[in-house]
C-alpha cells in the first residue's frame, strides 16, 4: 500500500477519535441533567439539574423560563413554525455588561427560540457549559 494511503487512514482514525472524545465529554457533562418535556409534546431538551423550569402559555406560544444561578437568564419559546424568517438562526450581541445569544431551531411543525443572557465576563463559560449542551440536546417536532 502506498505511503499516502496509510497517512489518510491514520488521519481519518485521528479525526474519528477526536470526534468521539468530544461527543463523550459533551454527554458526560450533561449526564446528571434533567430532561424537560413540553406538556403538549412539541419539544424536549436537557437542562442543568440545579435549574428550575417554569412553563406558561401566552398568545399561543409556550414559554419555559429557567431559574438559573449566577445571573444567567434562559428562556425557551416554542411556537408554530413561521414561513418567513425575520432573524438569523444564531445571533450573539452585547448590551452593556450583558451578552445575549438567540438561537432558533426549526422542526417540521414548530420552532424553538432560545434566549440566553449572562454577564459578559462570564458569557463564554456559560455558553460552553450550559447553552451549547442545551441547544444540542433539543428535539423539536
Amino acid at each position: 500500500m502506498p505511503w499516502g494511503m496509510n497517512m489518510r487512514k491514520i488521519f481519518a482514525l485521528v479525526i474519528m477519535g477526536v470526534l468521539l472524545a468530544v461527543m463523550t465529554i459533551s454527554q458526560a457533562q450533561t449526564a446528571d441533567w434533567k430532561t424537560y418535556n413540553d406538556p403538549q409534546g412539541r419539544f424536549s431538551m436537557k437542562y442543568p439539574s440545579n435549574w428550575e423550569g417554569e412553563y406558561e402559555v401566552s398568545d399561543g406560544e409556550g414559554e419555559v423560563e429557567f431559574d438559573a444561578p449566577s445571573d444567567i437568564d434562559c428562556e425557551v419559546v416554542v411556537q408554530k413554525r413561521s414561513l418567513c424568517r425575520k432573524i438569523g438562526n444564531d445571533m450573539t450581541f452585547r448590551e452593556g455588561d450583558e451578552t445575549e445569544r438567540i438561537v432558533i431551531i426549526y422542526g417540521e411543525k414548530y420552532e424553538l427560540r432560545f434566549e440566553f443572557e449572562a454577564p459578559s465576563e462570564y458569557f463564554e463559560y456559560a455558553n460552553k457549559t450550559y447553552f451549547e449542551p442545551m441547544i444540542e440536546s433539543a428535539k423539536v417536532k
